[in-house]
């Protein structure tokens, strides 16, 4: 009977621990079930956390930029308004400019008015062009006289008939007085010669158109 009860008991105790045995295997079962599951919830969280950060990242920048633009344009009416200010202060200068260099311009025109009349007055610096110059007038009778006249230095130097068809003695007789008159004279207005008038004239309308031919 003794053996029979510690049989008993002995069974009994491997019973109580093998049941002992499987309920710690089933905790530790169970403890590593939950830490899985526990970890996987902390990395879904830590991603969703992760993703909603990001969002509202995206979210800041997005309300960010807006403030950007705005201070962007505010800052290019600023630029355009500093350009605009200087153009229209650059026409005040042009006149100040002009105004100030108006009198400098005046200046030399005075001067070139100045310089004018004695470029003019330099100008006529001969009367008569040198050589010998011939022409042909009417005398007696509507006869040709033809009369060469010398200028040299600006002066006439001589007159000399070439030839007449007035009759002798009257073409000598104005000949001899009207030659040395027109030189005297430096000019054909000389009076003729009483007695031989019409041969006068010839000499002296022929002289007059030579004259005439040397001026300048």
């Amino acid at each position: 009977m003794k053996r029979k009860i510690l049989s008993l008991v002995l069974t009994s105790l491997l019973v109580l621990t093998g049941c002992s045995g499987n309920d710690n295997q089933q905790k530790d079962n169970d403890e590593t079930k939950t830490k899985v599951e526990q970890s996987k919830e902390e990395t879904a969280k830590s991603e969703e956390k992760k993703e909603e950060e990001k969002k509202s990242e995206e979210n800041k920048e997005e309300t960010q930029d807006p403030k950007k633009e705005e201070s962007k344009t505010e800052q290019a009416k600023t630029e355009e308004s500093k350009k605009e200010e200087p153009k229209a202060e650059q026409p005040k200068q042009e006149t100040k400019t002009q105004t100030a260099s108006q009198p400098k311009q005046e200046t030399p025109k005075a001067e070139l008015k100045k310089e004018e009349p004695k470029k003019e007055a330099e100008a006529p610096k001969t009367k008569y062009k040198d050589g010998t110059y011939t022409a042909t007038a009417k005398g007696y009778d509507n006869r040709d006289t033809t009369v060469s006249v010398t200028i040299s230095g600006d002066k006439i130097t001589d007159v000399s008939v070439v030839s007449t068809g007035d009759d002798e003695p009257y073409i000598s007789m104005a000949k001899e007085e009207l030659i040395g008159a027109i030189i005297a004279n430096q000019s054909a207005s000389v009076s003729a010669v009483s007695g031989a008038t019409f041969s006068s004239n010839g000499i002296i309308n022929a002289a007059a158109s030579a004259i005439a031919q040397a001026q300048n």
